[in-house]
C-alpha cells in the first residue's frame, strides 16, 4: 500500500535539478524500474496527518526561516531493501542537519510526527535516482551514477508539500530567509 500522508521535501536548483533529471532518464533507459516522477528532492520528513492545512502553513513558515542551503551531492547507494532503490547522498554538513532538526521541532511543537525513517537520528538524506530496479540492475545503475556528471556543487532552493500516494504537489515555498 504504501506511505499514506503528506511529504515535505527540499527542492534544488534549476541546474542541478536538469541534471538530476538527465540521469534519472539514463538509469531508467539502461536499467528499467520505475520513472521516478516528482522534481528532485530530499524529503525532510513524510506525515500522517488529518490537517494538511496546518502542515502547510507551517512549511511556509519554515520556509520564510530559512534560507537556500549549500548542497553537495557527493556519493552514492542503495538501501538493503526490496525497492530497488539507487540514490546521491549529499554531504552531511551540520546546516543539513540543523535544517532537518529545526523543522522536526516545528512539527512536534505543533503535535506532527514523521514516519520513523525521517526523524533526526534515523534519516539518511539522498535524492532517489532510480527506484523499482531489478535487483540484477542495481549495480548498472550505479555505474550509470558514477559516470555521470552530477557530483558537483548546488543549493537546495525551495520546500513543497506534497500528497501521498497521489504525489501531488500542495504548495511550494522558496526558502527566504537571508544568509547569515
Amino acid at each position: 500500500m504504501g506511505y499514506v500522508g503528506y511529504a515535505v521535501e527540499l527542492y534544488f536548483d534549476p541546474a542541478l535539478s536538469a541534471k538530476i533529471r538527465r540521469l534519472w532518464e539514463t538509469i531508467h533507459t539502461t536499467c528499467g524500474g520505475a520513472a521516478v516522477g516528482v522534481e528532485p528532492h530530499i524529503s525532510l520528513a513524510v506525515v500522517d496527518t488529518p490537517q494538511p492545512d496546518q502542515l502547510q502553513q507551517l512549511t511556509k513558515i519554515f520556509a520564510q526561516q530559512h534560507a537556500p542551503l549549500p548542497i553537495a551531492l557527493d556519493a552514492i547507494g542503495t538501501f538493503p531493501s526490496a525497492e530497488g532503490v539507487v540514490y546521491l547522498a549529499p554531504v552531511v554538513t551540520l546546516a543539513l542537519l540543523e535544517l532537518h532538526r529545526d523543522f522536526h521541532q516545528q512539527l512536534a511543537d505543533n503535535a506532527l510526527i514523521a514516519y520513523p525513517y525521517y526523524r533526526p537520528g534515523q534519516w539518511i538524506p539522498h535524492c532517489t535516482v532510480g527506484i523499482q530496479l531489478p535487483a540484477e540492475k542495481i549495480a548498472d545503475a550505479l555505474a550509470c551514477c558514477r559516470a555521470s556528471a552530477i557530483f558537483e556543487r548546488g543549493h537546495l532552493m525551495a520546500i513543497s508539500l506534497i500528497e501521498l500516494p497521489a504525489v501531488r504537489e500542495l504548495a511550494q515555498y522558496v526558502l527566504e530567509a537571508q544568509s547569515a
